[in-house]
């Protein structure tokens, strides 16, 4: 995954992050987005589904012995994206 055959420059791999946290331009200023070298990219459609995202947080629930929050135990109405984003990271930061 590295060395000479990388497919990319591992020194570009925080300038989209870091473009997205600080910088004003109105491309930068949108949320739920999913981006390549400061560009917005389709996501698999899957990604999106609240159902496959439920799933996920069960497999890693059974691999790492914690229980994150689904939909169905959260009482949030069924949506995706945002939700599980904000839910996993107040989970972890205790928000």
């Amino acid at each position: 995954m590295g060395g000479l055959g990388a497919p990319d420059d591992l020194s570009l791999a925080p300038v989209t992050q870091a473009w997205l946290a600080v910088s004003d331009q109105p491309a930068a200023t949108v949320t739920g987005g999913y981006f390549y070298h400061q560009r917005p990219r389709d996501v698999n459609p899957v990604a999106r589904s609240a159902e496959v995202q439920d799933g996920l947080l069960s497999q890693c629930a059974g691999h790492a012995g914690v229980a994150l929050p689904t939909l169905e135990r959260s009482g949030q109405p069924r949506r995706s994206g945002s939700w599980l984003t904000a839910s996993v990271i107040g989970r972890i930061f205790g928000r």
